[in-house]
């Protein structure tokens, strides 16, 4: 695992329901992933370039 103030990175194991993988989540989702340095979150550039970004809906917190 690797927190700092811009990301959370969480590496897990196989289960019996999920493959191994990993996890980044980064404190502004609105950036490209093309912008994100990963690699300074304890990532490497082959698993940076294995992960596939997810888009993200901005949240209506007034609702």
């Amino acid at each position: 695992m690797y927190l700092d103030d811009h990301c959370l990175v969480i590496r897990f194991e196989r289960s019996l329901v999920t493959p191994a993988g990993i996890d980044a989540l980064v404190a502004q989702p609105q950036m490209k992933p093309s912008s994100l340095d990963l690699t300074k979150c304890g990532l490497t550039a082959k698993e940076v370039a294995q992960l596939t970004f997810l888009p993200t809906e901005k949240v209506n917190r007034n609702a």
